[in-house]
């Protein structure tokens, strides 16, 4: 087996320096597909297309990207997506799922998607 993975120039505490913060267009470029690609097959969509998909996301109130960024260095460490169903079930209730959450690979084991579960799970009862 492995040694330890390397961990990101942060503090000692699990997470520290690292903030949660919805998805910019700019992290299009900035390492989120090498993040997604952590975790399931990408593609090779156009820049074109991936900017138009990112401003249908940002005008749907029942879809949400949280990014962890390491707060010193503006690097990506993580993602997730939260989506909201409108339902005719439960009185015309709203259900959330949580979905493609992933932690790049040198920041494991910080509790990072645990943050951004917690966070979305938040969003979602707000909404």
């Amino acid at each position: 087996r492995a040694g330890p993975r390397p961990r990101p120039a942060m503090g000692p505490a699990a997470g520290e320096g690292v903030r949660l913060r919805p998805l910019r267009e700019a992290d299009l470029a900035g390492g989120l597909l090498g993040l997604l690609a952590q975790l399931t097959a990408v593609g090779d969509a156009p820049e074109g297309l991936l900017r138009a998909r990112f401003r249908e996301l940002q005008a749907d109130a029942n879809h949400l990207v949280l990014v962890a960024e390491d707060a010193a260095s503006g690097r990506l460490l993580g993602c997730g997506t939260l989506l909201v169903e409108l339902k005719f079930a439960r009185g015309c209730g709203k259900c959330g799922h949580i979905e493609d959450v992933v932690v790049d690979e040198a920041a494991r084991g910080l509790r990072l998607g645990k943050r951004l579960v917690a966070a979305l799970t938040e969003a979602a009862r707000e909404r």
